[in-house]
Parts: structure tokens; C-alpha cells; sequence
């Protein structure tokens, strides 16, 4: 506190600190309305993204699985304005129809007669990033983690899914997945 006692001294806080003293309050009340148990804080808990979606999805299963379900493998750019962000690069921004600056997430969707939801996500990371080390341990990219055509990244998606028998029978996503030559070998 400063010395008058009546604001905090935010140079000498950090805003995670601030925001975990203040904010913390505020949420327990809406979770106590909501007769929602808080187990851990997001912000402040060290924890592991596939580990977390591994118990996710096992959740989602109980209630929505369907061996009558479809996997959805689709993507999204998000537009950045920095070269900071992994996966950053100048390449088509499917928001906007264009070629500019963005980030593409590659996810996989359960969709069945009881709900859908996201279930799996990858983050695109062009050859401009993987063949930079630096750059990628800047961005905090896993020193393993090697390029992938975004086609690849839906493979390794509906992989691990069928790995974690998932129950489902159909898997659709648009053309750039493979749809052209998958019909002309069929046709």
C-alpha cells in the first residue's frame, strides 16, 4: 500500500498479484451463487494443456458420446498485429479471405445427437517458425515440436481421438483436408 494507505502500489505489485488479491473475492461469490465448486485458479495453477483436455474430453464423452457422432476437424485465423505470437506469420487469413498477418488454430469437434463441442486443438506453426529454433523457444513453442501441414495436424487430431476411443463414425472437414482427392479417387 502506499503510504497514504488507500490505493495499492501497483509498480511495486505485480497485476497477477493484484488481480489474485482483488479478483479472487469476486469470483468465489459468483461460484458460490452458481453452487459451483472452485478447485483451482487458471490464472496462478501450473498445469498441463493435454493433460487437461485428456479429462475434458473424457467429461464431454459421458455426455454427449455417440457411436453415431462425427468428428469435425475445421480451422481458424486469428488476425495479429505483432510476430510475436506463435505460428505468426504473413499467410491466408480465413476470417477475412485474405493474405495478412495471423495465427491458425486447427480443431477438432464431437458432434452428436446429445451436443457438440471442441474436443482436441493444434496450433499451425508455418516452416518460417520450426526452421528457427530461437524463435520458437521465444514464443515458448516445445523444443520437439517440428512443422506439420495443417492436414497433418487433423490426422494426429482424429488419431489421438480413435487412440482415446472416441466414439464416432464419420469424420467431415471442407476440401483443404483432403476432400477433392478423396472424391476423385472415389468417383
Amino acid at each position: 500500500m502506499n503510504p497514504n494507505g488507500k490505493v495499492p502500489d501497483i509498480p511495486s505489485w505485480s497485476a497477477r498479484d493484484y488481480g489474485n488479491r482483488i479478483g479472487n473475492w469476486r469470483l468465489f461469490e459468483i461460484l458460490d451463487e452458481l453452487k459451483l465448486p472452485a478447485t483451482i485458479l487458471l490464472n496462478s495453477a501450473v498445469w498441463d494443456a493435454d493433460l487437461v483436455r485428456d479429462d475434458l474430453r473424457a467429461y464431454i464423452l459421458e455426455r454427449l458420446g455417440d457411436p453415431q457422432a462425427v468428428l469435425v476437424i475445421d480451422e481458424t485465423s486469428f488476425r495479429k498485429r505483432g510476430k510475436k505470437s506463435a505460428g505468426v506469420a504473413r499467410q491466408h487469413c480465413g476470417t477475412t479471405g485474405h493474405l495478412e498477418n495471423c495465427q491458425v488454430g486447427v480443431f477438432l469437434a464431437y458432434a452428436s445427437r446429445h451436443g457438440h463441442t471442441l474436443i482436441d486443438r493444434r496450433v499451425y506453426l508455418p516452416e518460417s517458425w520450426t526452421s528457427n529454433p530461437q524463435r520458437c523457444a521465444q514464443a515458448g513453442v516445445p523444443h520437439d515440436i517440428g512443422f506439420a501441414t495443417r492436414s497433418q495436424l487433423a490426422h494426429d487430431m482424429i488419431t489421438a481421438a480413435i487412440t482415446a476411443q472416441v466414439p464416432a463414425r464419420w469424420v467431415a472437414a471442407d476440401e483443404a483436408y483432403g476432400g477433392r482427392e478423396q472424391r476423385q479417387q472415389a468417383g
